[in-house]
């Protein structure tokens, strides 16, 4: 298997089907996270996909800032004209960039990590300690999930306005909270679920996920 893959990996890029060449440039997935994802239920597999596609919006994001920062610093120093829009929708951007990026983060193992007990320990204690860490984590995400969701459809009722600049639902700037912490607190879940299955756990590579 692992040289089945290492050959996927060193094929040419006019060789490499197009689904594959767009997976890679896009969503960031190389060819061996597509190899492990195929062994996966459905279900664990829309999942990733999910989680690529809202990074992928966070990158474009990120773009959008950058683009609306530089467009707004030319037009108040160049033109005296500068717009009112800029300052307000990156504040947002920057809310929805936090939620849309975080779960591909936490799946990637790369958030922060306290260290100072898990070094005491060893490997069965480790192995427990990060799998009822993550199984409190999803707990608590799953509470900040619908709490949020409950304020959210409160202001989509309410039809709550936010303004900064301009105007703008509030409920469509909120959303992205608990959407966020839905996908985190699942992600949290299948670490754990997977940790106890596979009595083994990555602290820096992707999870497979099943």
């Amino acid at each position: 298997m692992a040289e089945a893959t290492d050959t996927q990996q060193d094929q040419p890029e006019e060789s490499r089907s197009l689904p594959s060449r767009l997976a890679a440039t896009l969503l960031d997935v190389t060819d061996q996270q597509r190899e492990q994802r195929s062994y996966n239920p459905l279900a664990s597999r829309i999942f990733d996909w999910v989680i690529d596609i809202s990074a992928f919006a966070g990158a474009l994001i990120v773009l959008y800032v950058a683009l609306t920062i530089g467009a707004n610093v030319l037009g108040r120093y160049v033109f005296d004209n500068p717009l009112k829009w800029a300052l307000p929708t990156t504040e947002y951007s920057l809310l929805y960039l936090t939620f849309l990026a975080a779960p591909v983060v936490l799946r990637r193992e790369g958030h922060v990590r306290m260290s100072a007990i898990t070094e005491r320990l060893g490997n069965t204690g480790r192995l427990w300690f990060y799998t009822i860490g993550s199984f409190i984590s999803s707990a608590v995400c799953g509470v900040m999930a619908w709490k949020s969701f409950e304020k959210t459809v409160e202001e989509f009722q309410s039809g709550a306005i936010l303004l900064s600049g301009i105007e703008v639902q509030r409920a469509l700037v909120t959303w992205v909270i608990p959407y966020g912490f839905i996908l985190l607190g699942l992600q949290f879940l299948r670490m754990g679920v997977n940790a106890i299955r596979l009595r083994r756990y990555r602290e820096r590579a992707e999870e497979a996920g099943i």
